[in-house]
């Protein structure tokens, strides 16, 4: 085989990295019982497609390893309230927590959740997702993510992993909504 055959061969195999999105920052903190996850990341995905996946609330489950369950739920003023019901593990404590929260689409760019703690195993939380085009057939993604679980969860190990947790599913999760975005 000549050069040219094992360029183009080597060029397939590292087409699919090339194209891939990329996580251009991700922070998670812990601070005083709350957990915040801050990601900014651009897929190579067109923006009506991932918008589409991130607000198809019924089926959220397909893009996150966290989630078992998704369902949209009533909600007393008319507007979209999501359920979600997770499976957390740290070492050999597993936690299957539920969130319900409210969901407001500001414009087409921006989606807020809000976490409704008297239905939720949490204390509190919100996310906040910017979603813009940074070039064609491109889409920015900007999330920030706050949370405080009501539930225990053991002091010492149980930050750390978490945040290592929260990091890795994040950047998993992006890449779901990459990959079904591209179809």
């Amino acid at each position: 085989m000549g050069p040219r055959p094992l360029l183009f061969c080597l060029g397939l195999l590292l087409a699919p990295a090339a194209l891939a999105g990329e996580v251009r920052d991700t922070e998670v903190r812990y601070h005083d019982g709350v957990y915040t996850l801050d990601m900014d990341m651009v897929l190579d995905a067109g923006f009506d497609r991932v918008r589409a996946i991130i607000t198809d609330y019924d089926h959220l489950a397909r893009i996150s390893g966290l989630l078992t369950a998704a369902s949209l739920v009533d909600r007393p003023d008319g507007g979209l309230r999501r359920r979600l019901e997770t499976r957390i593990c740290i070492l050999f404590f597993c936690y299957k927590p539920v969130v319900v929260e409210d969901v407001d689409e500001i414009g087409r760019d921006r989606i807020v959740t809000t976490v409704i703690p008297a239905l939720s195993d949490f204390r509190s939380g919100s996310s906040r997702w910017w979603l813009s085009v940074p070039a064609p057939g491109r889409t920015r993604v900007r999330f920030e993510y706050r949370v405080e679980p009501d539930f225990w969860i053991p002091p010492v190990i149980g930050p750390p992993l978490i945040k290592l947790k929260l990091g890795r599913e994040a950047k998993k999760t992006i890449n779901k909504i990459e990959k079904l975005a591209r179809g």
